[in-house]
């Protein structure tokens, strides 16, 4: 279905590196260079020293002189090791006051076919000298720096770059010139010399303005006005031995070609180094492997600083994205209905996607995860049952359309992904919390309709009193009093089994021993020895209330026991007072006394006593549960304080990494529309008008504060009659309104005005600003960050800035701008593209010239980016 370029054929399978350059080499064809060893052994010798040094890129340049059969020679025995060597030549010139020396490297072209142009050029350099009176360190040529410029270009045989050797030095250009007819160089006579010239070697002389006679960086610079090239490094060593010694020098490349170390020097400000910086600890993706469905087999490497999946649309490039979304298991973002379904059209029913990283301890994190489930996480090999985001923390996803969406939460969402790992939700405590204010709240709720119920009670207290008055007038009660009395007993005994059931539910709830004894503490450290004799003690105790509990619940399990098997006893009773009590039917005069229904009012009257005696306790405990209510409705509220604090102080660190132009801005309970929309769901239908709204809404921030208004609302502005329904409400409704949460506002301000007043372009250019500040975030994927942006936009505001961070954080995009990977100077560019139902991707950095070709698009994106982007497909054009 799908096919990948094979990461071994590449020279950077992860695209383009630092890579250190040796740009002033001699070999054994130099006269001056020293060699005692093996000749059968000289190449393999040549090339080990330079992998010894880690020198995977070298430049040959002996003096006046290129030995083209040694020259392909050792290239052959350095490509094996995956090393790179370059034609070139140390040039000796006329120029100034002892003679300049500049390092001219070649292209492959002087050598096409196998023929040696090089050598040609060398001897039109020495017109009448012999190879012997000219190949050596003193030979000098006659000819001037722009004579030698003319004839290079004349001859048109191929491209070629000029590099200044030892400039301070004897025989250097800063040395032997002078700084003073250096400045000459801004005329534009000079022209074409300064575009040749890529390099000064080995600038060491920073600043001697005090020193009249000594060259030095800041003079140079001043001569030279707003042109300055490299600051480039070579050995320039005359043995095998001393190859590699002195300073390094490191270009960023995605080829060992001449083609992509010129660029390098072109761009020297982003391409050019003297040290490399300290490895990254940071999280890193490292590839992405498909098996399965349309992209099975497929590989995709990552490079460590910025990829670029490009092509036309529907042509692959949101699949690869999606699907390392879906492997790091990030919800979708906002274009759910363009991506909906992405994920399954790419991935077989069987099939899965394996995400290779590693963690900000250097730790390999490999993820796999198949069409549907959960992702699996393998820690340096070995699966653990923990998320992904558990390991490769700290990751920043934005789909389509995510960087500019129109919501009116957009703020708060935005600042709630930059704050993911940094704030513990707390949910579980937040929801015990809560859980406390509603049972509070029905605890008061009872205690208040237990006072509003003792009214009715005794009311019915009053009118059973009235009709067992007859029975008493009859003298019936004195004939069933030992019935009454049975029953009453009778009943005790059934509400104390009731009692002693529910103590023994909640003894055995509260008592979880095995999980006490499983929190037991294993001591280890040697500082904890003299408290485990204390330890043990405790466990015995431990043990003992244990045992105590366990005892305490089989001595409840004996007791309902017994009062079954007593309550057992007591039916053949019950069944002979029946029949006494119809015996007792028959002898009356008065037919019209029911007796049973005596016995049952007599009953239902006892328990009336019992509920009133209850009631009037309840009426007693009104202010303490109210006060167990406030208790818990302002931990709850104090906690949400709490969290605002912490997330406050999370985003004014946020805040102090972004630019004064862009500010951050919350309020506690800031949200008071969502209190609005609360109260019209709970009042809906209640009849409150919408003046009664605007005036709680006005007053009150949330249904706490309202609650404790509860008997002041007419004194806040409402009417009697809506006083009366907001109350009704608040009661029937208490936990509800108790534990609703106004939402704390959050707004991210761009020179003062509010990101949502600017239109979805300049919204998304002000987050895609805030992302380039921020150094708390190892890696960020997008999806089309240009959505929405001007190609002048997105060179002015976004490219400048993702130059410098990419070699701090990971950038993957998806896009079809030729912008980004090309001015962006992607380290790895992967082409993506589809033929019918086949996919094919491609990948190398844009020093590739297969990739380049793949890039070439449609130029626009204002004049500065027209003519920069002009600048390097002129480059390009040049070296294919």
């Amino acid at each position: 279905m799908s096919k990948m370029t094979s990461t071994n054929d590449k020279q950077f399978p992860r695209g383009a590196e630092w890579v250190r350059v040796d740009f002033h080499l001699h070999t054994k064809a130099d006269k001056e260079f020293k060699y005692s060893g093996d000749e059968n052994y000289y190449n393999s010798s040549y090339i080990n020293a330079l992998e010894k040094s880690n020198i995977r890129l070298g430049i040959i340049t002996n003096h006046n002189k290129f030995d083209f059969e040694e020259f392909k020679s050792l290239r052959a025995t350095a490509r094996k090791q995956k090393i790179g060597l370059l034609p070139g030549v140390e040039l000796s010139l006329s120029d100034g006051r002892a003679g300049i020396h500049v390092l001219i490297v070649f292209s492959d072209d002087w050598m096409d076919s196998g023929k040696d142009y090089i050598n040609s050029f060398l001897a039109s350099m020495f017109p009448g000298k012999t190879k012997e009176e000219y190949e050596h360190e003193n030979g000098c040529s006659e000819k001037t720096l722009l004579q030698m410029v003319e004839m290079l270009d004349g001859l048109s045989r191929g491209d070629y770059f000029l590099i200044f050797a030892h400039v301070e030095e004897p025989k250097g250009l800063w040395k032997e010139l002078g700084i003073g007819k250096l400045a000459a160089w801004k005329e534009s006579r000079y022209g074409a010399l300064r575009s040749r010239t890529l390099g000064f070697q080995k600038v060491r002389s920073y600043n001697k303005l005090h020193e009249a006679d000594k060259p030095c960086r800041l003079k140079a610079k001043n001569a030279l006005g707003d042109w300055y090239p490299a600051e480039v490094e070579g050995c320039d060593r005359k043995s095998i031995q001393e190859i590699g010694q002195g300073r390094s020098c490191y270009l960023k490349l995605g080829e060992l070609s001449f083609e992509a170390t010129k660029f390098a020097l072109f761009d020297h400000e982003h391409r050019v180094r003297t040290e490399l910086q300290e490895p990254r600890q940071a999280v890193l993706l490292q590839q992405i492997n498909f098996a399965g469905g349309a992209l099975d087999g497929i590989i995709v490497p990552f490079s460590p600083s910025l990829n670029c999946l490009i092509g036309p649309r529907g042509n692959g490039k949101s699949a690869v994205i999606e699907c390392l979304r879906h492997a790091l298991g990030f919800p979708e973002g906002a274009d759910d209905r363009y991506k909906s379904g992405l994920v399954e059209r790419m991935l077989s029913p069987a099939g899965k996607v394996v995400l290779v990283a590693v963690d900000e301890f250097g730790r390999e994190v490999r993820v796999e995860r198949e069409r549907s489930g959960q992702p699996s996480v393998y820690l340096d090999g070995v699966y653990r049952d923990i998320s992904p985001g558990s390991v490769l923390k700290d990751i920043l996803y934005f789909g389509q359309k995510d960087l500019s969406a129109r919501s009116e939460s957009f703020d708060e969402s935005f600042l709630d992904k930059m704050l993911a790992d940094r704030l513990d939700p707390k949910l579980q405590e937040e929801a015990t919390l809560i859980e406390g204010v509603r049972q509070t709240a029905k605890q008061l709720k009872e205690t208040l309709e237990a006072t509003e119920k003792i009214a009715a009670l005794q009311k019915e207290k009053n009118e059973l009193e009235v009709q067992l008055q007859v029975f008493t007038d009859k003298g019936v009660d004195k004939k069933l009093a030992e019935m009454t009395l049975f029953d009453g007993d009778r009943q005790a005994i059934i509400s104390w089994q009731q009692a002693l059931k529910e103590l023994g539910t909640n003894l055995k709830e509260a008592a979880d021993w095995d999980e006490v004894n499983a929190a037991f503490p294993v001591l280890k450290s040697q500082r904890t020895a003299d408290i485990v004799v204390e330890l043990t003690f405790a466990k015995a105790k431990s043990e003992e209330a244990k045992a105590s509990a366990q005892a305490a619940l089989q001595a409840l399990r004996d007791t309902l026991k017994v009062l079954a098997e007593a309550l057992q006893k007591l039916i053949p009773v019950q069944d002979q007072m029946k029949q006494e009590v119809a015996e007792l039917q028959k002898t009356l005069n008065e037919p019209q006394l029911d007796l049973e229904l005596f016995r049952t009012k007599k009953n239902r009257l006892n328990q009336l006593v019992t509920l009133l005696a209850t009631g009037a306790q309840r009426a007693k405990t009104e202010q303490t549960a109210r006060d167990l209510l406030g208790e818990a409705v302002n931990k709850l509220h104090d906690f949400w304080r709490e969290r605002f604090t912490e997330r406050e102080a999370e985003v004014r660190r946020l805040e102090a990494e972004l630019p004064q132009e862009i500010r951050l801005q919350t309020a506690f309970k800031g949200k008071r529309r969502a209190f609005g929309e609360f109260l019209r769901s709970k009042f809906k239908g209640s009849g409150l008008q919408a003046a009664a709204y605007e005036t709680i809404e006005d007053a009150f921030m949330d249904g706490r504060e309202l609650y404790q208004s509860r008997a002041e609302l007419v004194t806040n502005g409402l009417s009697e009659n809506a006083a009366i329904k907001v109350q009704a409400t608040l009661l029937d409704h208490l936990s509800d309104f108790l534990t609703f949460r106004t939402p704390d506002e959050t707004a991210v301000l761009f020179n003062g005005k509010l990101l949502g007043e600017y239109s979805l372009g300049q919204r998304a250019t002000v987050i895609l600003h805030i992302l380039m500040h921020l150094r708390r975030y190892p890696l960020i994927l997008i999806d089309q960050p240009e959505d929405d942006l001007d190609n002048e936009t997105l060179y002015t505001h976004f490219i400048h800035q993702l130059l410098d961070r990419k070699e701090l954080t990971q950038f993957i995009f998806a896009t079809h701008n030729p912008n980004i990977p090309v001015l962006g100077d992607a380290e790895q560019a992967i082409v993506c593209r589809k033929e019918g139902e086949k996919f094919s991707f491609d990948h190398g950095s844009i020093d590739d010239k297969d990739i380049q070709q793949r890039i070439v698009t449609v130029m626009e994106g204002g004049e500065d980016a027209f003519r920069r982007r002009k600048e390097i497909y002129q480059l390009w054009k040049s070296s294919n």
